[in-house]
């Protein structure tokens, strides 16, 4: 499925389901209160009944007719039912061979809480009613209407909110599709773009290495008479080329994996002290030539669970390049700064001149050099930072470089144990 296709489906599907919520949740509310409505004007009428009831003798002439003639505009239906469940007084017909009362629904909820409610089929007029009654000291007050399809309706929620909802929806569909269209061309753009720059850098970079190395070998085929010395300075420095054409390799190699197939990439448990100590011994050679110094502030045991591999560039890789570029005779501190039990904490600092701020946002970017002369002449494949942020993230954990108060850089970074 397409990039835009898939946003379109992520965002309607979520709009939607805002929607469905928004519109149940009204739906009930105002449901809800139109049944609030009515059941405050039965339980008005119930009471004014019931104090009619007491006010007046209902057994006198045209008593109970009287209770009619309080309603005399509606299709209301009144019920005194004695609290033994006989039928006291009914609008709708005589009562005289009507059953005990008591087994109906709203009576019985009446009994139990003060009031009662039902919507059924009435087993005396056979007649759909809403009933609402009430349980008062004497008596049992019950009112119905007739729940005809007028009824209902009123009692509903109002339809129109639904229409203006789907109206609304189907807008909302249109504006995230074209949203979705226009943000998914542009992230190709910026895509192709990045595909681009990256495909001219790689160019660039490869580009220096082999030509160096076929500047050498035409030299030395061009010229059969080349004295010995000459033709051996030439292969030493077309081997020199090739060494930084297969760490260009590799790195890209390493870059790839890390941002597109980690699963290459095993977890077993290691050592990080031992790690840190096989990447000390290694740049001996490095720190012994800028006449440098390396401080070491860690435990002797750090276990955690990750590939040593990438544990191994992420310190290589920075130290490396804080031998390179923090300048002759600078000290580099490996410090642990502390640990919970989730993760560790370190900071990788120099005293050299640092970095100016305007740079410091890109050092992780790929090919990304502060000083692009200086940088190739180091032999710096331009991708170790870059190695380094995707290693850490690989481990759960974060990167950040700053510059120092004191001078010089620190990159701060975090490494999560299991």
């Amino acid at each position: 499925m397409k990039l835009n296709k898939r946003l379109f489906c992520y965002f309607s599907s979520i709009f939607l389901l805002l929607m469905t919520v928004i519109v149940l949740f009204q739906y009930q509310r105002e449901k809800k209160y139109r049944v609030g409505q009515l059941e405050a004007q039965l339980e008005t009428c119930n009471r004014l009944i019931h104090n009619f009831a007491v006010d007046t003798d209902l057994h006198e002439s045209g008593g109970y007719a009287g209770l009619c003639r309080l309603f005399p505009d509606t299709a209301l239906r009144i019920t005194l039912v004695a609290l033994d469940g006989r039928v006291l007084f009914d609008s709708t017909a005589d009562t005289i061979q009507w059953e005990n009362h008591l087994t109906r629904p709203e009576i019985q909820e009446a009994r139990k809480k003060g009031s009662g409610r039902s919507i059924r089929m009435s087993g005396s007029v056979n007649r759909s009613f809403y009933y609402l009654a009430h349980a008062f000291p004497d008596m049992y007050v019950r009112t119905a209407l007739p729940y005809t399809l007028t009824l209902r309706n009123t009692l509903g929620a109002n339809m129109g909110f639904l229409y203006l909802m789907a109206a609304l929806f189907v807008v909302v569909i249109i504006v995230v599709y074209i949203i979705a269209a226009r943000f998914t061309s542009s992230l190709q753009n910026q895509e192709i773009q990045m595909r681009r720059q990256l495909t001219q850098n790689i160019s660039h970079e490869l580009r220096t290495p082999v030509a160096g190395i076929s500047g050498y070998l035409e030299s030395i085929l061009s010229n059969p008479g080349l004295p010995s010395e000459k033709q051996h300075f030439f292969i030493e420095r077309s081997y020199q080329q090739a060494q930084r054409l297969t760490a260009l390799i590799q790195d890209i190699s390493t870059l790839n994996k890390l941002t597109e197939n980690q699963d290459l990439y095993e977890k077993a448990d290691c050592d990080l002290s031992r790690i840190i100590a096989a990447v000390l011994q290694d740049v001996q050679p490095q720190k012994e030539a800028h006449h440098a110094e390396i401080v070491v502030d860690i435990p002797d045991r750090m276990p955690i669970r990750g590939n040593r591999n990438l544990l191994y560039s992420v310190f290589r890789n920075m130290i490396d390049n804080a031998l390179a570029y923090a300048g002759d005779g600078c000290t580099t501190t490996v410090k642990l700064l502390c640990d919970d039990h989730k993760f560790y904490y370190f900071s990788i600092a120099d005293n050299g001149t640092g970095v100016p701020e305007e740079h410091l946002s890109r050092l992780f970017d790929r090919f990304y050099r502060v000083d692009k002369g200086r940088s190739r002449k180091s032999g710096g494949t331009g991708l170790g930072l870059s190695i380094v942020k995707n290693a850490v993230l690989f481990h759960k954990g974060i990167i950040t470089v700053a510059n120092r108060a004191s001078g010089g850089l620190e990159f701060t970074f975090s490494l999560r144990k299991r």
